[in-house]
């Protein structure tokens, strides 16, 4: 997958300045050895005093915590880190997976969250969307625990393995809203929509009961972007309309509090047919369309999109128009 970031490019050759703090030291040497490549690791420390210490001092541009630490914890490490002004990035490196904690941390002013099982897949990726000043979430239920503290929109992405599969959870994560009495939709092409009902109906939600109450919806994602376009690209009015019906099928089905989830690959689709430009523009209408309203939706884009001989040159442009990049499940 190739990296996301577009600080170098911004602040010229300089490579970003990063501290580690960890009471693990096995933890630190690993950590540091991953970024020598391509960060300059300013200082290793075992504690969260001497992180905010370390970092007041030295200015750095990320800091990377653990949570569980003496003296003063990474959470707590975090909000001081804010109070006193610094404009570093602050991305969590943790065992713990509760989703409660992805909240607390981001609630303190993280934005990246990396699961010490999945340093060597994650960590590189979640520092360079938080230095870009993206959230970098771990899982999708994770995503929605962050939503929910929020009282507006949430449009993210995440990129899947495998092309014709959805990954792993998406109906789980899909289900658990409509348990919670909002709406849930997909925009997608047939197989994804099959593996995600697959899904669903796996996890013990009746997709068929949702859809005759009207919380279930389920758009073909060929027809649903053929709606949304003017000669042959994207136009403001339709995609309007288009979230103009899903915000009126909201409100109507469960009420003016509820949020609607909804999981899509309607930009992929350009991607595929070699037009990078027209996914740049659906993703940044969705952004300005959606925006205000209680959505949370989750763009589904297949890596091999960005592979060799692919969009790799579009990627960071792609992250760019998420407030959000949430990790791909491990396999």
């Amino acid at each position: 997958m190739p990296r996301a970031s577009t600080w170098t490019k911004s602040h010229g050759a300089r490579r970003p300045r990063v501290i580690v703090a960890d009471d693990h030291v096995r933890v630190l040497e690993s950590v540091a050895g991953l970024l020598v490549d391509d960060f300059d690791v300013v200082a290793a420390v075992t504690d969260g005093r001497q992180a905010v210490d370390a970092a007041l001092h030295l200015e750095p541009d990320a800091v990377l915590l653990d949570i569980t630490m003496p003296i003063l914890d990474g959470v707590r490490a975090a909000e001081e880190l804010r109070r006193m002004g610094s404009g570093a990035k602050v991305v969590f490196l943790t065992m713990h997976d509760a989703d409660e904690y992805v909240a607390a941390t981001i609630e303190a002013g993280g934005h990246g969250y990396v699961l010490k099982t999945r340093i060597h897949t994650d960590l590189m990726n979640a520092l360079d969307h938080a230095l870009s000043a993206r959230l970098f979430l771990p899982s999708l239920t994770s995503l929605t625990t962050v939503a929910n503290s929020r009282s507006a929109d949430v449009h993210a992405v995440q990129f899947r393995p495998d092309e014709g599969m959805p990954p792993a959870g998406v109906g789980g994560w899909l289900g658990a809203s409509l348990q919670r009495g909002d709406l849930a939709a997909i925009v997608a092409g047939k197989a994804l929509r099959a593996g995600i009902v697959e899904q669903l109906e796996a996890a013990g939600y009746d997709a068929a009961d949702a859809a005759r109450q009207g919380r279930w919806l389920v758009f073909d994602a060929e027809e649903a972007l053929s709606q949304c376009m003017r000669s042959g690209r994207p136009d403001a009015g339709e995609v309007a309309k288009f979230i103009d019906a899903l915000e009126r099928s909201r409100v109507a089905t469960a009420g003016a509090s509820s949020r609607l989830t909804i999981f899509g690959e309607m930009s992929a689709l350009f991607l595929r047919d070699g037009n990078s430009e027209a996914a740049l523009q659906l993703e940044h209408l969705w952004s300005e369309l959606t925006r205000g309203l209680p959505f949370l939706t989750v763009c589904c884009y297949p890596e091999e999109c960005f592979g060799r001989g692919g969009h790799a040159e579009i990627f960071p442009q792609l992250c760019a128009e998420h407030a959000a990049v949430c990790a791909a499940p491990a396999a």
